[in-house]
């Protein structure tokens, strides 16, 4: 009987690495005391920092999911690699809520350089404690100025529908006027041009000066153009050109109101004697 349990033994031994299905322990995790807040004096709102670090004792390079929790709840997560002996700082942002928090971190797997899952010596921070105050009450400067803004957003919404139907109509007029000089100048620079007319000749005739009878009867001719339509005449490629182009016409309007404002301005304020 001993004869057979001894061979059994032996083999039990040398198979016992590979019929072993738990995860290998190495040294690693998270140090004593490895999880700190960026501030402890906090009110409710303020975004607070979670520290933590990492280490590897092992000989084999380290990876996996480190999970950062407030109450329990898990609020962050991040992947870690870690060679051999080395140390990692990990972070996080939390939005702090009114009252009492328990704060940890901790490793949720992990895994060799081989894909192997392994488990770490300190999978866990611990928990720490943080006190959250709720927010200070509004000083009154903060109360004025949240009703003004509520008030300026009141009347902005209603006001806006009124303001745009007014500068649509005023838009409107405007380029109803731009294009009435347009078309004005366009009439005015066709008249101009429009060519001398032809006479007939007849065969035979002579067109000196001597037979063309004189016509200077010292009575203006009614078909000799005014002063006003020589001027609109003159003036017509200027015309044509500014009131033409929206980027042209629409800045000499500007400039030419704040003249005409800066003028009126000098007369109110003239000094009386």
């Amino acid at each position: 009987m001993e004869r057979v349990t001894f061979p059994v033994v032996f083999i039990a031994l040398l198979l016992a690495p590979f019929l072993s299905t738990s995860a290998q322990t190495i040294s690693g995790g998270f140090p004593a005391q490895s999880i700190w807040l960026s501030k402890t004096n906090a009110v409710e709102g303020d975004r607070i920092e979670i520290f933590t670090v990492l280490h590897n004792g092992s000989e084999v390079e380290i990876r996996g999911t480190l999970v950062f929790s407030v109450d329990g709840a898990k609020i962050a997560t991040k992947e870690f690699e870690l060679e051999s002996g080395n140390n990692k700082f990990e972070s996080t942002l939390w939005s702090s809520k009114a009252g009492k928090h328990k704060i940890s971190a901790s490793v949720a797997e992990a895994f060799d350089n081989s894909g192997k899952q392994i488990i770490l010596s300190n999978q866990n921070t611990g928990e720490i404690e943080i006190n959250i105050a709720n927010p200070p009450p509004p000083t009154a400067i903060e109360k004025t100025v949240s009703v003004v803004g509520g008030v300026a957003t009141n009347v902005a919404s209603t006001a806006f529908p009124i303001i745009s139907s007014v500068t649509k109509n005023i838009y409107e007029a405007t380029e109803s006027f731009r294009m009435g000089g347009f078309n004005f100048a366009k009439e005015m620079i066709a008249d101009s041009s429009g060519g001398i007319k032809n006479e007939p000749l007849v065969l035979g005739a002579t067109t000196s000066k001597s037979n063309i009878p004189s016509t200077n009867t010292g009575i203006a001719d009614e078909n000799e153009p005014s002063f006003f339509s020589k001027l609109a005449q003159l003036a017509s490629p200027a015309i044509l050109f500014s009131f033409g182009s929206r980027a042209i016409f629409y800045p000499l309007l500007i400039i030419l109101a704040l003249a005409l404002l800066y003028m009126l301005g000098r007369i109110v304020n003239r000094p009386k004697y």
